[in-house]
């Protein structure tokens, strides 16, 4: 059942958190991102979605009461600081965490794509400095110029391939304040077990096998959903994602043969 405090982020560190200056952006209005509109009726001959009742094809999704009272996030965006000491001085650096909707279980509306691609696009926006978004304290703006940041999640989008709009996830991907290195460069988190499950396990990782970056899966439906994407101003040296394969140390924490690779025993995605 629903219970207070679900989908609520625990976020863990070795290093001091300034918990004064964390922002969020629960109660920020989709409305309010420029270039944002009500979801329209657009999917109009699928029989999987069909439009309702008394709608027509180019309607509007919402009423207008919902509409202007309905948030960008489906749980929550937070910036989180996180204060490392370096010798005599400290390092700021910005903890960006979301958990986009999937862009399927649609609508006509195709509301589940758009509204993943915004909540997406607007950690862009947010390491642009842009004005527009507003913290639930009041607080107007996005990070100051030169910010350390790594935004980190399950985004519930693959720049690759997939069921929803890719252009907002590989905007990140490609972003010149991403550490480039970690997205398209010599550090891209890879595994040996994401790759072995595609090819020996086809009753486990189920769909997208034919994904042309295997290694790079974070889900066991075969996409790369979950990111951490540092900063290009932070000194990436290392990655991975954790999904050890049947010959590796650690295979027993995402597979059981009685629990399976997913829910089961761990989780369906992978650290």
């Amino acid at each position: 059942g629903n219970y207070h405090g679900q989908y609520a982020f625990a976020v863990m560190s070795q290093y001091p958190i300034d918990t004064k200056q964390i922002r969020t952006f629960q109660h920020f209005k989709w409305k309010e991102m420029p270039g944002e509109q009500n979801p329209v009726i657009d999917d109009c001959n699928n029989p999987n979605a069909k439009i309702p009742a008394g709608r027509q094809c180019g309607d509007a999704w919402y009423d207008d009461a919902a509409w202007q009272a309905f948030p960008l996030s489906s749980k929550n965006h937070a910036d989180v600081p996180v204060r490392i000491k370096r010798g005599n001085q400290e390092v700021v650096i910005h903890f960006l965490v979301s958990h986009p909707t999937p862009p399927i279980f649609g609508n006509a509306a195709r509301h589940n794509v758009k509204h993943n691609r915004a909540e997406v696009a607007f950690w862009q926006d947010y390491v642009e400095t842009a004005s527009y978004m507003v913290d639930d304290a009041g607080k107007a703006g996005g990070l100051p110029q030169g910010a350390k940041f790594v935004i980190a999640g399950d985004l519930n989008a693959d720049p690759q391939i997939g069921d929803g709009d890719l252009t907002a996830i590989q905007d990140l991907h490609n972003h010149v304040l991403v550490n480039q290195a970690v997205t398209n460069g010599a550090i891209i988190p890879v595994s040996q077990g994401g790759p072995e499950c595609l090819a020996s396990q086809p009753d486990q990782c189920k769909r997208n096998n034919n994904r042309p970056t295997p290694e790079r899966i974070t889900s066991s439906s075969g996409l790369q959903l979950d990111h951490l994407l540092p900063s290009a101003n932070l000194n990436a040296v290392a990655s991975g994602v954790f999904w050890p394969a049947s010959f590796e140390p650690g295979y027993h924490l995402v597979y059981d043969a009685k629990l399976g690779i997913a829910k089961g025993v761990s989780s369906d995605h992978r650290l």
